[in-house]
């Protein structure tokens, strides 16, 4: 998990970072949001992806480095699970998460619930294709989903440059950024570029329909003039769109901005430049532990002195044993049966586990994704020595699961 927040994170940066410094202030709009929500989404999927590595120098011989077998049982992982601490780190971190998620998604589904509680207190209004409702204690006009939301005594009047933004939000169905970014927010809460792409996406929401009603110099002039009027009047909620984005300074600069083609253009180039930048950089983050310096060096499978576990192989099967998932024994479809997995893995020069490859299972994929995910968590062995030198070494795991015994003696 955490190499995996690493890789969307650089991703993250990068693409954000390109956004600030070349696209934000360009009257490109209509990309810029197709370029934030693209953006969120290539982060997510791309570390995902897997390219494998062939580029390894194995020296073989005869001899092979494998780890003694670990059967697990049911009653191996009883035996483990009573002698280990209930609360361990991962399993306060996953606490935590899930409180931080928690809290977020009440607060994320109340915002909801508000608003839909204000369209039922107000005046539903339908004007041609069109909803308003009309609220005593609204100062402002803001939109979500397919209702404006105006102040009671607001005559609805298409001619009217306010209702007239607010109807852009609505056309161009704004609100489902909106609501994807935060549902990002409350999956990512810790993290602070889903907030930073979110402040984007409503930012340049409001570039979009600014520019959207503006036809020429005049009432540019006009716009900035209503726009100041209604800077201090200030009533938005956080999933809405609305003419009073507190970001007002940004907004009189790029009404004032001169449109520059030829700018736009390269600027375009650029930033699918970045894109695809951004995605190697992430992908050879991925990698990072089998590109390093590391990979130009040798892997052997035969040493003078073998990697070791911290505390000897018995604690290595502890390990191994605690954190195996207990449904991918008990479960009724592998009651009778004798499962073989073979686990090989590099233990690199600094002691960490790298290059896991299953190389026979049964297991499901997710069984076989949790045996991954319990070598990628592994702690630091000593690492091995040939001719007194560190060096990067290979082992052989073996794994047996065994549940017909231990069924037949809980019966």
């Amino acid at each position: 998990m955490l190499l995996y927040l690493t890789k969307i994170s650089i991703s993250l940066i990068l693409t954000y970072l390109l956004y600030k410094w070349i696209l934000e202030d360009l009257k490109i709009h209509r990309f810029k949001r197709f370029y934030l929500l693209f953006s969120m989404i290539f982060s997510l999927i791309l570390p995902l992806i897997s390219i494998p590595n062939h580029s390894l120098d194995l020296v073989f011989d005869s001899k092979i480095s494998e780890i003694n077998e670990i059967i697990i049982t049911p009653s191996a992982i009883r035996e483990t699970t009573q002698s280990s601490p209930f609360l361990t780190l991962q399993t306060l971190l996953y606490l935590v998460y899930f409180a931080g998620f928690s809290i977020a998604f009440f607060k994320f589904c109340n915002g909801i619930y508000d608003l839909d509680k204000l369209r039922k207190k107000g005046q539903s209004v339908q004007k041609h294709q069109y909803h308003f409702v009309l609220l005593p204690f609204v100062k402002t006009p803001f939109t979500f989903g397919k209702y404006v939301y105006l102040p009671q005594d607001t005559a609805i009047d298409f001619s009217d440059t306010i209702i007239r933004h607010e109807l852009v939000h609505v056309n161009q169905q704004h609100t489902i950024d909106i609501l994807l970014a935060e549902l990002l927010k409350c999956m990512f809460w810790f993290h602070p570029m889903f907030y930073l792409f979110k402040n984007s996406i409503a930012l340049n929401h409001e570039f979009l329909a600014d520019n959207q009603i503006i036809r020429n110099q005049s009432e540019a002039d006009n716009y900035l003039q209503l726009l100041l009027h209604q800077t201090y009047q200030q009533n938005e909620m956080s999933l809405s769109s609305s003419f009073n984005f507190n970001l007002t300074k940004k907004r009189f600069i790029m009404i004032s901005k001169n449109n520059n083609p030829l700018k736009n253009a390269l600027s375009i180039v650029f930033a699918f430049a970045g894109l695809f930048l951004a995605g190697m950089i992430s992908v050879n983050a991925q990698e990072r532990k089998t590109i390093d310096t590391q990979t130009k060096e040798k892997v052997y499978e035969a040493v003078d002195q073998q990697a070791e576990y911290v505390g000897g192989m018995a604690a290595f099967q502890k390990y191994f044993i605690s954190n195996f998932r207990t449904n991918e024994v008990t479960e009724g479809k592998n009651i009778g049966k004798r499962t073989m997995i073979i686990v090989q893995f590099i233990i690199e020069k600094d002691g960490s586990v790298n290059d896991i490859n299953i190389l026979k299972s049964e297991l499901s994929e997710q069984g076989n994704q949790n045996i991954i995910s319990i070598m990628e968590n592994c702690p630091k062995w000593i690492p091995a020595k040939h001719h007194d030198e560190v060096v990067r070494s290979q082992f052989t795991l073996p794994i047996t699961i065994q549940v017909q015994d231990d069924v037949k003696k809980d019966a």
